[in-house]
């Protein structure tokens, strides 16, 4: 599997996440549902943003490799 493979795979666990979360919070609005937002879900979008950024350096490097190795 690529880099590329399960960055696809992450992003598309992310967007079922945040569909499932928005669909809860449909119905859960007080601020339990608000500190779980800030304290977990936010908290994830900005992981997946640096998981991002560590992946796009990896596959630099690893195309680098491929490169010096031929």
């Amino acid at each position: 599997m690529s880099i590329n493979d399960s960055y696809a795979k992450l992003t598309r666990a992310a967007k079922d996440l945040m569909i499932q979360w928005d669909q809860t919070k449909a119905s859960w609005r007080d601020e339990k549902s608000a500190e779980f937002e800030e304290r977990y879900i936010i908290l994830i979008q900005a992981e997946l943003r640096k998981a991002r950024l560590a992946m796009e350096h990896m596959e630099a490097v690893l195309n680098e490799v491929r490169n010096d190795c031929r």
